[in-house]
């Protein structure tokens, strides 16, 4: 069960990302070795709140060994869409730990916007569709 104050501290991590905004994105698609010392922070100041301030806020409020809480801004370069999910472990496929469906908040390519989202394999839906569909539902 999560509290007031975890939702308020949610959306004031969520606002300080956008607030990294411009800098963030002007850093999209150059190398660290062409980045300036702000952008360079900036993107230090963002890949700490997709990758543990939001998903450790995400790991209160859901508070169980049955979820996994991650975020990731890109490998290497830094992505245009930013994203933090939460994933049910249940509907891993154990064959090669691809996760099968997953809540997931997108940010917008210009950092305005956070959206929420299921994030489901399209082949894997068409394989077992309805077994996940049942196992999204208790999610």
């Amino acid at each position: 069960m999560y509290k007031a104050s975890d939702i308020e501290e949610l959306n004031n991590l969520f606002t300080e990302f956008i607030q990294h905004g411009k800098l963030y994105i002007s850093a999209i698609g150059l190398g660290d070795k062409n980045l300036s010392s702000e952008q360079l922070t900036a993107i230090k100041d963002v890949r700490y709140l997709a990758t543990k301030s939001i998903p450790n806020v995400l790991a209160r409020m859901f508070a169980s060994d049955k979820y996994v809480i991650d975020g990731s801004i890109g490998q290497g370069r830094v992505a245009s869409t930013p994203w933090i999910a939460i994933r049910n472990k249940e509907m891993v496929d154990r064959k090669d730990d691809r996760i099968k469906a997953s809540i997931v908040f997108f940010l917008s390519s210009n950092i305005d916007k956070v959206y929420v989202t299921i994030d489901l394999s399209a082949s894997d839906f068409k394989n077992t569709g309805k077994k996940q569909l049942a196992s999204i539902r208790k999610f």
